[in-house]
C-alpha cells in the first residue's frame, strides 16, 4: 500500500532476531522492545498507520486504542505475568477512525516482545449473525411446537432439545438421551409401528414420517408427528436420522370432532323426521288414554292398564328427546351443579343398572367442583358410562367413580388460573383394543350383539361433553379394564340460579275461540276434542290452507294452536300471515320436533308446547296465552 510506505530502517529499535523474524512473519506483527514499537507492513494495513507514526506504545495506546488504552496493556501484563500467549480481541481504529476488532497474542524473548495480530472482525461478524439465525430458529420452532432431534442408531442415543423431551413426557432434570426412554413413553400400539418405521428409514436411506402417540409429563396421550431424515456418516455405517416432532394434538382433535359432527348431524337430521312422526303417534296415544281414564264405571284393571300405557309413552317421549338431541348442538347451559351432589344422588339408580355382581365405589375428592352442565343431562352421561362398564364385566367386578380438581388441561389451557374438574368412570372389566378405542363414540357403533345395543349411548356422552366446552378421553388395554376421563371448567361461582319456573293457572273456559291447525287429521281431532271438553269453541283446520281459508272468510279466533312442520307453509309462516288480518293474535305451536332453522325461525321455548302433551300441560298453556275475556 503506497500511503503506508515508508524508511522501514528508520524504526527507533534496535536490530534484533525477533525483530527480523517480525519483519519476515506473513502475518500481522509487531516488535516491542521497553516501550519502543515497530509494526510489520501487514500491522499497517490493519491499523491504518505507518510504522514511523506510532514509534511508541504511548502513541500505539492514543492513536489506535483511543480511549480504551488500558485495555491494550492486558496483552502486555498477561504475557509478562502467565510466561505464555493468551489471546486477546480488542478495539483498534484505524486511522479513518473505522473500528475493527483485532486479536493479540503476545509471545515473550527475553527483555522483548512480539505481538501477533489477527482481524476477526469479519469472522466475529459472521459468528454473531449465525448465532442471531439459531435464535430466530429456535423462536420459530419453539412457537410452531416443534421439537427437535437426532438418532443415534449404533449408540441407541437421542439428542433431543427441551421442546422434544416435553413432547416424549420427559423431564429437563436428570435427562436421559438414550432411545429407550423415549420409546417407553410412545403408547405400546405406535410403538412397535415407530420401531419399524426408523429401521426402514435407515436401511433404505429415505425419510421417517409417522404420527403416533405418546404420554406427556401430566401421563395423557397425545398426537405427535415424527418427521426425519436418515444420514450415514462416512463408511463406517453410523446410522442416524435427524428430524423434528411436531404436536398434532389440536389437529387430530379437530379431524376427530369434524368427522364426529358431520356423522352426528347426518344422523340428527334422521333422527328429527322420525322424531316427529313417532311424537305425533305418542300425542294420539296419550290424549285418547286420558279420555279412556275419564270414562265413568272404568275398572280397576282398565285403570292400571291405561297407566302402563301412559308410562309407555312418557318413556317413548324421553327416548325420542335423547335421539333428537344428537347432531343437534345445544345451547350452553347456566345450570350450576355440584358434580359430587349429583353423582351421589345418581349412585342409587346406578345399583339398579349394574347389579348385585358389580361394586360401586365413589371417590369424590373434587374441590368445590361447580361445574355449568344439566343435572339431568350429567346423569344420564354417567348412566351411560356405568352401563357400558357393566356389558364389560359379564362375571361382576368393581366400578370406581371419581372426581378431583386439576390445573389447565393440556387441551384446553385457556386461562392460567382455569381449574378444572375431572370425572373418571373406570371398571375392571374386560378392556377394548385400540381399533375398539378408536370408534368408541361413533354413533351406532357397538360391540355388543345384534339387538343389544344402539350404539348410541357413548356418541350421545361425547356431544354432552363436548357442548358443555369439555375433553373425553379414553384409556382402555384388552383385559386390564377401561377408564372413561371427563375434564369440565369449574366456575368460581357457588352461588345457584333461582328456580325461576312458574305454576300456570287454568283458568275454566269461557267460551273463547281456538283455531287449531294440523295436518295429521288424528292430531287434530284429539287436540279439538281436548279443547272442546273444556269449554272452548274450537275451529278444525287440516293445514295451513284451509286455515287462511277460514280468516278470509271473516271468522276471528282468539287464539291460534299450530303445528310447526306442515306442508305448503311452517307454522311461523302462517302465524305471520294470520296476523295481518288479526293484528296481535296469540299463538301457540306445538311439534315434535323444532330444531334451529325448522319452521323458518326459532321459536321461543315460552310459546311452543311439545308433543306428546297431556290435557292438563295443553289446557294451561293456552290459558296462559288467551286475553281475559273480560277486557274484551
Amino acid at each position: 500500500m503506497s500511503d503506508l510506505s515508508t524508511d522501514r530502517s528508520a524504526t527507533g529499535a534496535e536490530a534484533s532476531p525477533l525483530r527480523a523474524l517480525v519483519e519476515g512473519f506473513p502475518g500481522a506483527a509487531a516488535h516491542i522492545k521497553g516501550e519502543v514499537i515497530w509494526l510489520n507492513r501487514m500491522a499497517e494495513e490493519i491499523v491504518g498507520y505507518r510504522a514511523s507514526e506510532l514509534t511508541t506504545l504511548d502513541a500505539w495506546g492514543n492513536a489506535v486504542h483511543r480511549q480504551v488504552e488500558p485495555q491494550a496493556k492486558t496483552v502486555y501484563l498477561a504475557a509478562r505475568s502467565e510466561g505464555f500467549p493468551r489471546p486477546v480481541v480488542l478495539t483498534v481504529y484505524r486511522r479513518d477512525g473505522s473500528p475493527r476488532l483485532v486479536e493479540f497474542s503476545a509471545y515473550l524473548g527475553g527483555d522483548e516482545e512480539v505481538w501477533i495480530m489477527r482481524d476477526v472482525t469479519d469472522a466475529r461478524r459472521a459468528e454473531q449473525e449465525l448465532r442471531d439465525r439459531e435464535q430466530r430458529l429456535q423462536v420459530a420452532v419453539a412457537t410452531a411446537g416443534l421439537g427437535i432431534w437426532e438418532m443415534d442408531l449404533n449408540a441407541a442415543t437421542i439428542a433431543s432439545d427441551s421442546s422434544t423431551r416435553r413432547l416424549f413426557g420427559l423431564s429437563d432434570h436428570g435427562r436421559s438421551n438414550l432411545l429407550a426412554d423415549h420409546l417407553e413413553r410412545v403408547l405400546p400400539d405406535d410403538r412397535s409401528r415407530l420401531e419399524e418405521a426408523i429401521n426402514t428409514a435407515v436401511e433404505n436411506q429415505s425419510t421417517l414420517d409417522i404420527e403416533l402417540q405418546a404420554r406427556s409429563v401430566q401421563g395423557r396421550a397425545r398426537w405427535l408427528r415424527l418427521h426425519g431424515t436418515a444420514v450415514l456418516d462416512g463408511e463406517t455405517p453410523q446410522a442416524r436420522l435427524i428430524g423434528a416432532v411436531h404436536d398434532i394434538e389440536s389437529y387430530k382433535r379437530m379431524d376427530e370432532r369434524l368427522l364426529h359432527a358431520a356423522q352426528m348431524e347426518s344422523l340428527g337430521n334422521l333422527a328429527g323426521g322420525v322424531a316427529h312422526d313417532f311424537n305425533n303417534l305418542l300425542a294420539v296415544i296419550r290424549g285418547q288414554v286420558e279420555f279412556v281414564a275419564r270414562e265413568p264405571n272404568l275398572s280397576e284393571k282398565a285403570a292400571v292398564r291405561l297407566q302402563s300405557i301412559e308410562r309407555a309413552v312418557t318413556k317413548g317421549a324421553e327416548m325420542v328427546a335423547s335421539l333428537m338431541q344428537l347432531g343437534q348442538p345445544q345451547a350452553p347451559t347456566t345450570e350450576l351443579i355440584d358434580v359430587n351432589e349429583v353423582l351421589e344422588s345418581t349412585a342409587a339408580s346406578l345399583e339398579r343398572i349394574v347389579g348385585e355382581d358389580v361394586k360401586i365405589e365413589l371417590q369424590l375428592r373434587a374441590v368445590a367442583p361447580f361445574v355449568k352442565f344439566g343435572e339431568g343431562r350429567l346423569s344420564a352421561v354417567v348412566i351411560n358410562l356405568a352401563t357400558n362398564a357393566r356389558d364389560a364385566m359379564p362375571v361382576g367386578g368393581l366400578l370406581t367413580i371419581a372426581t378431583t380438581t386439576t390445573p389447565a388441561t393440556e387441551q384446553a389451557p385457556d386461562g392460567a388460573d382455569q381449574q378444572w374438574l375431572r370425572l373418571t368412570v373406570e371398571d375392571t372389566g374386560i378392556g377394548m383394543d385400540a381399533e375398539t378405542r378408536a370408534r368408541i363414540f361413533e354413533p351406532f357403533f357397538t360391540t355388543k350383539a345384534p339387538g343389544l345395543g344402539t350404539g348410541l349411548g357413548l356418541a350421545s356422552v361425547y356431544d354432552a361433553v363436548i357442548d358443555a366446552g369439555g375433553v373425553i378421553e379414553v384409556d382402555s388395554v384388552p383385559g386390564q379394564g377401561t377408564t372413561f376421563s371427563i375434564d369440565l371448567p369449574c366456575t368460581r361461582s357457588t352461588s345457584r340460579p333461582a328456580d325461576t319456573t312458574a305454576t300456570l293457572n287454568q283458568p275454566a273456559a269461557q267460551g273463547q275461540v281456538v283455531m287449531v291447525v294440523e295436518d295429521d287429521a288424528t292430531i287434530l281431532e284429539v287436540t279439538a276434542d281436548i279443547l272442546r271438553g273444556a269449554g272452548y269453541r274450537v275451529i278444525e283446520a287440516l293445514g295451513p290452507g284451509q286455515a287462511q281459508e277460514v280468516v278470509a272468510s271473516g271468522q276471528r279466533p282468539d287464539l291460534t294452536l299450530t303445528d310447526v312442520v306442515m306442508p305448503e307453509l311452517s307454522g311461523p309462516q302462517l302465524a305471520a300471515n294470520l296476523r295481518r288480518q288479526i293484528p296481535g293474535m296469540p299463538v301457540l305451536y306445538m311439534s315434535g320436533y323444532a330444531p334451529e332453522g325448522r319452521g323458518g325461525t326459532q321459536i321461543d321455548e315460552a310459546l311452543l308446547i311439545h308433543k306428546p302433551f297431556s290435557h292438563q300441560q295443553l289446557l294451561e298453556r293456552i290459558a296462559h296465552l288467551l286475553p281475559d275475556p273480560t277486557s274484551r
